[in-house]
């Protein structure tokens, strides 16, 4: 996903209540167009109800932004309020282990 488009995504969504940020993106090709996979962050107190609902809020508005994508999934997860953001520990978590396999000789 191009900065711009980042950008817009963080626009388009920011409308919508409880939700805090946009954290990991990723985007897969499976053929045109490509799909946007991204992780809603939302108030660490909401339900997991609520969290769905928020991300299910943030799908439709990118769908129905006329240069959003044409498929998009979103998932949500809790931001925290001066705790440790699970979606940062897990990012820590991923890039330790892929020193661990560039050092290693393993792929």
């Amino acid at each position: 996903m191009a900065r711009h488009d980042l950008r817009r995504a963080r626009s388009v969504t920011g409308g919508v209540a409880g939700f805090r940020d946009i954290g990991a993106v990723r985007v897969t090709c499976t053929g045109r167009p490509l799909e946007p996979c991204l992780h809603a962050a939302v108030d660490r107190e909401v339900s997991v109800l609520e969290g769905h609902g928020i991300a299910e809020q943030d799908r439709h508005a990118l769908l129905l932004d006329e240069r959003g994508p044409g498929s998009v999934v979103v998932h949500a997860g809790p931001r925290g309020h001066g705790q440790a953001d699970p979606s940062r520990v897990a990012r820590h978590q991923r890039a330790a282990a892929r020193r661990v396999r560039r050092e290693s000789g393993s792929s």
